[in-house]
């Protein structure tokens, strides 16, 4: 991908820009957002473990079975990806899986099967002249497509769209959305074709630039309306300009933050920074707008680096933001998913928002969850000893049986309530029974075939189906739940309880209209193996 400086990953592209030049740009983050989804209520927040994952693929190996594991996956187009596509939603219809697009680009020239990469094919390109290319004052730029000309994006957009339909996507992952003309285009002299040189960026001012990116947005919104798709934006550059990412999130599904809280060299980025994306995360999940926050590992080999990632970003989230910590080749097998990310689905309901305390100069956020809590030292140069108000394991990296910990510069740390610790949140609102500070039941794994040591269930209780499991306590294997509940084939629910007293309770809010069939999927979690169970329930009025 390295050539003389010419390179190019998600959302960044240096054209023959110096080393030096090259390296400043990648220890700046690009950010991306957008969304359709009704905003999560306080209450929505209480019921819902929101450590959430997707994953990017760009020659389409994902298996079936991995595609499970996350919410959000990304694939190429191809005349045979709708096959793992259907796949996918077959086995579980609550995953989101988007087609990759890059409308920056002029068409390749494969007619036919290049939608995957641009938008456009080099047939229609050569058709619109030069009106859809961009241009350093009277020079045409290679490749570089002209967002905000009414003809190229009504063309690009329903390229997309009709594509990602026939391959039964759900939606369309657009690439390349940069509010800094320099993330792309190396050039400082940047205008429409016939237009006044320098019109959309003279190396200064960025806003006319961007008013001409947001053309295409809006067409990518009205477009997701009229299809019934969504769409995820990749935007580069709005860490510090809040303003942009609000703007170009409005009319779209949500964007993706790429190197969250670190640069693709998988190194961390300024508190400042930090805290830039931090908001950007917290109003895109006020306003029911996905967030997909990227932390790159390159080698795959920094466990600690990438819960610092993970823990920042379960600081705001609410269900709508999910994490991955990719190679920056997305063609690469799946990232490690390492223990502290298990151990971040077992944490349960958030219990609240974050708060911070100052430790030794540095600023420590902390938020506590149904069955744990999560700490971050954001600030660049000091160490922080913090209480943690009660005892807590971790795994992987992680401490154990710690009642405080000493926090150093820009990490983070992902701890469950230790067993014998009286201080969990038992009785506050969220998933599982809520009774007392009882030790989890013993159960052993249902075996195909047997009758099952798990019942459930289920009511109907204002506006939310009420489903209680009780297990048989008959072995030495401690076990959690985990409930996902579809309603007309989408995902509503993705909930987390450890068993007590040999019961567990979930609350899913119902949908509106709340009519129709609800399939719920209960996984029972224990010794290393996962057996899913499978109601159906039916709401006539």
């Amino acid at each position: 991908m390295l050539k003389d400086c010419l390179f190019r990953f998600r959302g960044r592209r240096f054209a023959g820009l110096p080393a030096a030049v090259c390296a400043a740009f990648g220890a700046v983050s690009a950010i991306a957002f957008g969304g359709a989804m009704v905003a999560p209520t306080v209450a929505d927040a209480a019921t819902t473990n929101v450590a959430q994952f997707h994953t990017f693929n760009d020659n389409d190996s994902t298996t079936v079975a991995d595609a499970a594991h996350y919410q959000i996956v990304q694939l190429q187009y191809s005349s045979t990806v709708k096959t793992l596509v259907d796949a996918i939603h077959a086995n579980d219809p609550g995953v989101k899986v988007l087609m990759y697009s890059d409308p920056t680009d002029a068409g390749t020239g494969q007619s036919g099967t290049d939608g995957w990469t641009t938008c456009t094919t080099s047939t229609q390109d050569s058709a619109a002249g030069n009106a859809w290319n961009l241009y350093d004052g009277s020079t045409q730029i290679s490749g570089q497509m002209n967002m905000g000309n009414a003809s190229y994006d009504a063309a690009c957009v329903n390229s997309a769209m009709a594509l990602a339909k026939s391959a039964d996507f759900d939606g369309v992952f657009w690439d390349e959305i940069n509010a800094v003309p320099g993330y792309a285009i190396s050039q400082t002299c940047i205008n429409a074709y016939q237009a006044a040189s320098c019109s959309l960026y003279n190396g200064g001012s960025q806003s006319a630039w961007q008013d001409n990116t947001y053309h295409l947005i809006q067409a990518i919104g009205t477009a997701d309306s009229t299809n019934g798709m969504m769409s995820i934006l990749n935007i580069g550059g709005t860490y510090n300009q809040p303003s942009v990412w609000q703007q170009w999130n409005g009319p779209v599904s949500g964007a993706m933050e790429e190197s969250f809280v670190g640069s693709y060299l998988g190194t961390s980025v300024p508190y400042a920074e930090w805290q830039g994306e931090l908001a950007n995360e917290q109003w895109s999940e006020a306003n029911g707008k996905y967030e997909m926050a990227v932390h790159y590992d390159p080698s795959q080999n920094q466990e600690s680096l990438d819960t610092y990632g993970l823990a920042s970003m379960l600081l705001d989230a609410g269900g709508m933001t999910s994490f991955s910590s990719e190679a920056t080749t997305p063609t690469t097998a799946p990232y490690d998913f390492w223990p502290e990310y298990t151990a971040a689905q077992n944490l349960g309901a958030p219990s609240g928002a974050y708060t911070t305390v100052t430790s030794a100069g540095a600023t420590v956020y902390e938020r506590k969850f149904a069955n744990g809590i999560v700490v971050v030292n954001p600030t660049m140069s000091a160490s922080a000893l913090v209480s943690l108000g009660g005892t807590y394991d971790g795994s992987g990296n992680e401490p154990a049986s710690v009642s405080s910990v000493t926090l150093p510069a820009q990490s983070g740390l992902i701890l469950t309530t230790a067993p014998s610790s009286s201080s969990t949140s038992s009785g506050s609102s969220g998933s599982g029974s809520g009774v007392g500070s009882s030790p989890p039941t013993t159960v052993s794994l249902p075996k195909q075939g047997s009758l099952p040591k798990l019942s459930c269930t289920t009511a109907i209780k204002q506006k939310k189906l009420i489903l209680t499991c009780t297990t048989k306590g008959s072995s030495k294997v401690s076990t959690s739940l985990r409930v996902r509940a579809y309603h007309a084939g989408h995902s509503i629910a993705n909930h987390a309880a450890t068993v007590r007293n040999h019961h567990a309770t979930f609350a899913v809010k119902l949908s509106k209209p709340r009519t129709g069939k609800y399939r719920l999927v209960v996984s029972i979690h224990a010794g290393g193996k996962v057996r899913d169970l499978t109601w159906s329930v039916r709401i006539r009025g």
